[in-house]
């Protein structure tokens, strides 16, 4: 038997505008103990560190994350029409 993660102290970006089901999204996170940043900018690691970055995968676009070629230095979760 695994032990239940735990997510507290994570940090998320959300990528995506600011609409009712992100808000949904966003609460759930912050009842795992995720500081969660909901943003429709280009995200900057630097600028606002996240453990996993939750992306619109159907508005995004190709600057949207900073990162080239197919490693991405944290998980990255595409949100579609369904989840978003």
């Amino acid at each position: 038997m695994t032990r239940t993660p735990n997510f507290v102290s994570w940090r998320a970006a959300i990528l995506h505008r600011a609409e009712d089901n992100i808000e949904r999204v966003k609460r759930q996170l912050e009842r795992l103990g995720v500081t969660v940043l909901v943003q429709w900018k280009p995200l900057d690691l630097a600028e606002t560190p996240a453990d996993i970055v939750l992306v619109d995968a159907d508005q995004g676009w190709d600057d949207l994350l900073p990162w080239d070629g197919d490693e991405a230095p944290v998980p990255v979760v595409a949100l579609l029409g369904s989840e978003a």
